[in-house]
Parts: structure tokens; sequence; C-alpha cells
């Protein structure tokens, strides 16, 4: 399975998958220090992007609740689920969300 981030100037970051998952996402997890994405499934497992995470596209994340994750099968979307974008410190305390 190939996953990967897509974020642009005009559009709000994106992640992007050609699989189903094992198991329905529940969250996903930003660690804020090491720009770090992480998928959290129901069953408990954790699929982390390697997409390196710019500071435009980190400032993009710090300002967002939510991300969608899309699947795509021939460059065409044909599932999504829009997750809980829950952020993260360097020790592992969760950012508050207002």
């Amino acid at each position: 399975m190939q996953i990967d981030l897509i974020a642009g100037q005009h559009t709000s970051p994106c992640i992007a998958h050609d699989a189903p998952f094992e198991a329905n996402p529940l969250w996903v997890k930003y660690e804020a220090a090491d720009r770090q994405l992480s998928i959290i499934l129901e069953n408990g497992g954790t699929r982390r992007l390697t997409t390196p995470i710019n500071e435009a596209i980190a400032q993009q994340l710090n300002g967002s609740r939510k991300i969608m994750l899309v699947r795509l099968h021939g460059g065409r979307p044909i599932e999504g689920f829009e997750c809980q974008l829950r952020k993260f410190d360097e020790v592992g305390y969760e950012y508050a969300n207002a």
C-alpha cells in the first residue's frame, strides 16, 4: 500500500492511499515537533506516513482540526474518510482544541 500526503497552496492537506486499510481509520496523529503523521485504525493498528512535511504544510496542519483520507484508484477518488487531526508536542502531550 502506498500512502502519501497531498497538499498545495490553495488546498487543505489530504492523505491519499491506493488500497483499503485492514480496519477503518479513527483519527490521525500529528507529532508537531517531528512533523510526523500517523493514521490510527479501529483495530489499534497504526500506519505511519513517510512523506516529509515542510514548513508551509506544517502551518496548515497546525491550524486544522480534521483531515481527509482518500483512497484512489487510477488517480480517481473512490472512498474517503474525514478524520479528526490530533496534535501532540515533543513530549507526547496532546495540544488542547478550542
